[in-house]
């Protein structure tokens, strides 16, 4: 796919950024991935903005997880611009390599233009680490607007989780205040049954 966007834009081809993109396509080691992703990052945001698909697509499926990491670290460092890379983002968050760098770059996205990356929060937080799930339940706990698909998530997260991941959804839901309110039959129920939560 970077390939194909750039033959599209037979000038960006031509050029040394054209070029650099077309090297992160091929390559497999970690030196030559870094020194890559080192080149873009000395271009300017406004550059950046015009091949944010060929960063999301090398985010998605680049061949080493430092090609993954730094694009999605590139695409952090374009705040709100990155949005139409939203969903990239949010599948950065089950690709090795990419993971906290795609949920800083989901942090700088305003929490209305989230829900194309909402599937793979969920799938993140059910089959990622304990350190990603406590990461992932700060993160939706600090954007409370989300609504009911962010208490479904946490409230998942209060059933399945670990202990430690339990106990970080019970903090969660109890920061959220009012907004927490459908789950209180779930909250109290898991406080009766679970003491390591409270």
């Amino acid at each position: 796919q970077v390939g194909l966007t750039l033959v599209a834009d037979a000038e960006l081809a031509r050029s040394t950024l054209g070029r650099t993109l077309v090297e992160l396509e091929l390559i497999r080691t970690p030196r030559a991935a870094s020194d890559r992703i080192d080149t873009l990052h000395a271009y300017k945001k406004e550059v950046l903005v015009t091949i944010l698909p060929c960063l999301a697509d090398l985010l998605r499926r680049g061949r080493h997880p430092d090609i993954r990491s730094g694009c999605a670290a590139l695409l952090a460092s374009l705040g709100k611009e990155a949005t139409p890379a939203v969903a990239s983002l949010g599948q950065g968050l089950t690709t090795p390599g990419a993971e906290a760098a795609s949920l800083e770059a989901l942090g700088n996205i305003d929490p209305q233009d989230l829900d194309p990356a909402m599937p793979w929060i969920k799938s993140a937080l059910q089959n990622g680490s304990d350190s990603q799930a406590l990461d992932l339940l700060r993160f939706l706990g600090e954007r409370p607007t989300l609504g009911r698909v962010a208490l479904d998530l946490i409230c998942d997260a209060l059933q399945w989780g670990t202990e430690a991941v339990r106990a970080s959804s019970a903090n969660t839901l109890r920061g959220l205040g009012q907004r927490a309110k459908p789950a209180t039959p779930l909250l109290l129920a898991c406080f009766r049954t679970d003491k390591s939560v409270i």
